[in-house]
């Protein structure tokens, strides 16, 4: 496993790559979060063999740079634009692209410039537009991924929404969480309320590939009642439910969520 940077419009951006598979699963992070938090697919031996794995830290989160003018460059579309540039510098095409929470919402928008075989969302409903507030569940984390300035109390319950088992991983989450630059939750939800995104639900509509959706059975989040009611062409036509986990189901139950692909 190897920890690289590339350039992308004069920004350093960090990204991890391990596994000498055929094909390529491009992994990207959700809300205030970094691309550690899919360690365990990273190291897994499995997938490894099986595929090239890469993650890479969102501008202003984990390891990459943080923005000089991030009224622009925390919006959803230049996200999204950051991982076209990406995918072309690295000349990467014809992938599995995972996308986690917010990630996925990115994705939506960057694989309309992309070549992929695949589209995985995880705890990541599609935004009709304008959005609609039963994507989510009712819980004092939901303000918090929104709000620049974090305090330790807002750490902990962010973290505790985000978690089915509470008392493992909270200091690992608690580094990544600060690592963010505080200013990319404020942005986001200024593009959100501005509605300066596509109606990702008529896009994905469109789509001729099955799309997969993985929610953790204890996600305290998400609301899957929302996403059965979009009518969207799903894998196995349902939700893919990862048991024992939360809103982070590829941390908390990496055995499950791995062998998911493994079929």
């Amino acid at each position: 496993m190897r920890k690289l940077h590339i350039n992308i419009n004069g920004s350093k951006i960090r990204y991890t790559l391990s596994g000498n598979g055929q094909k390529t699963i491009l992994f990207v992070h959700g809300n205030s979060l970094s691309s550690d938090i899919f360690i365990h697919q990273l190291e897994s031996s499995d997938l490894q063999s099986h595929f090239k794995l890469i993650a890479l830290d969102l501008l202003g989160y984990g390891s990459s740079a943080r923005s000089n003018k991030p009224e622009l460059e925390y919006s959803i579309p230049h996200q999204a634009q950051l991982i076209v540039q990406f995918c072309k510098q690295l000349n990467l095409s014809n992938m599995i692209v995972v996308g986690h929470s917010l990630g996925g919402n990115i994705l939506i928008e960057a694989i309309k410039s992309l070549k992929i075989i695949d589209l995985v969302l995880v705890a990541s409903p599609p935004a009709e537009n304008p959005m609609n507030q039963n994507m989510f569940m009712p819980h004092p984390a939901i303000p918090l991924f929104f709000k620049d300035d974090l305090s330790e109390e807002d750490l902990e319950t962010l973290i505790a929404g985000m978690l089915f088992y509470k008392e493992e991983n909270i200091s690992f989450l608690k580094d990544i969480l600060k690592k963010s630059d505080p200013s990319t939750r404020s942005m986001v939800l200024k593009f959100i309320t501005n509605a300066q995104y596509d109606d990702q639900v008529n896009f994905l509509k469109t789509l001729s590939i099955p799309i997969k959706i993985i929610v953790g059975s204890n996600d305290a989040l998400v609301n899957c009642n929302y996403i059965t009611n979009l009518s969207l062409n799903l894998y196995k036509n349902e939700i893919q439910f990862i048991p024992k986990a939360g809103h982070l189901p590829f941390l908390e139950n990496p055995k499950a969520f791995n062998q998911l692909f493994m079929e």
